[in-house]
């Protein structure tokens, strides 16, 4: 349905040409704005972003890069365009937030802080799970004061939710999983400059499974957060998304390992502490977590966070119910939800 909001669309380059009947038909165009391109497009004038120009008025930027958007979003912003009405063409959606802080920093990637709290992004997903993480606390939890918990964080990707985690008084140690190299060392530096020091935290380069082995997975540079280790979810997302293999993609291989077995062990380090477990692994936490309930380990966590991908639920709440958890969910997407358990018998 075509908006009936007048908004200028900024940026002719690309991007706009290759979706200019998309564009027009879904707004309600008043203008045009480039910082670069003249003359008319069906005969109204392209503008300056400097020009007289309505600063109220939505403004629609027509680029893909994130790095590109904030850029241009801080030089409208700048010249007294209204806030939050600054809108990212490729989800339709306004990022820049009043409390959430904007910095560039190294090579393609851009620093945000909220409440004090920073880490690093590289693409538009990693930008939205940090408001995910940090503003809209979807890893809050509160159980019991003087309990000291370990969290078990599988699916570091770019080490927002072990940032998070570090900072909760009573959470003394986190161990973390991602099995991709280049999401690794990104999600790594930002561990090592925003986490916790007070925290103990360990990082594993390989993920974790029903069994020990080795994966040949198609890496997406711009699509990190939505990588998988396993094989069928990658292929079933590039398919959906229509994704061919680019300059910013290449083939990688990936290590998992038996997670009853990695759990185990550290369990068997840190007795008479208390647990936490954590999963947004991209379809993995099927396999993940019907290993733990076959082998018993399931039942020994305090609370379980899980997000599901493409599968469903069911399978995944049976083993928690089994296991003496309650569970509050909800869907995010048809592909998507979240699961929150409580274990009831170490809440009594």
């Amino acid at each position: 349905m075509k908006s009936t909001e007048e908004v200028y669309l900024y940026g002719l380059g690309q991007f706009f040409e290759s979706n200019r009947d998309f564009l027009h038909q879904k707004y309600k165009v008043a203008g045009y704005i480039d910082k670069n391109r003249r003359g008319k497009i069906e005969g109204v004038p392209i503008k300056k972003p400097s020009d007289d120009i309505n600063r109220n008025k939505k403004v629609v930027v027509c680029v893909v890069e994130i790095k590109l958007f904030l850029e241009i979003s801080k030089e409208l912003e700048d010249l007294g365009y209204s806030h939050g009405k600054i809108i990212y063409a490729a989800n339709d959606t306004p990022l820049l937030q009043s409390d959430i802080k904007v910095y560039p920093d190294v090579e393609n990637s851009f620093l945000l802080e909220y409440n004090g709290h920073k880490s690093r992004i590289s693409n538009i997903e990693e930008y939205w799970g940090f408001i995910d993480v940090f503003k809209n606390e979807v890893y809050y939890f509160s159980l019991f004061k003087e309990a000291k918990y370990i969290v078990f964080d599988v699916g570091m990707n770019t080490g927002d939710s072990v940032i998070y985690f570090s900072y909760k008084t009573n959470v003394k140690k986190v161990y973390s999983w991602e099995p991709f190299r280049e999401t690794y060392n990104f999600g790594l530096s930002n561990i090592r400059d925003y986490a916790n020091s007070k925290c103990i935290i360990e990082c594993m380069n390989y993920g974790l499974g029903a069994d020990t082995r080795d994966e040949k997975i198609n890496y997406f540079r711009n699509f990190s957060t939505s990588m998988s280790s396993v094989y069928e979810i990658t292929d079933l997302f590039q398919n959906q998304l229509g994704v061919e293999m680019q300059d910013d993609s290449y083939c990688t291989c990936i290590k998992i390992k038996k997670s009853s077995e990695e759990i185990q062990a550290i369990m068997n380090a840190n007795k008479g502490l208390s647990y936490i477990l954590k999963l947004d692994c991209e379809g993995a936490e099927y396999e993940i977590m019907g290993d733990l309930f076959e082998q018993g380990l399931l039942q020994l966590f305090d609370a379980v966070m899980v997000e599901w991908h493409y599968k469903g639920s069911k399978n995944l709440e049976k083993y928690l119910i089994d296991s003496g958890f309650a569970i509050f969910g909800y869907k995010k997407s048809e592909t998507i939800g979240i699961l929150n358990a409580v274990n009831l018998c170490k809440s009594r």
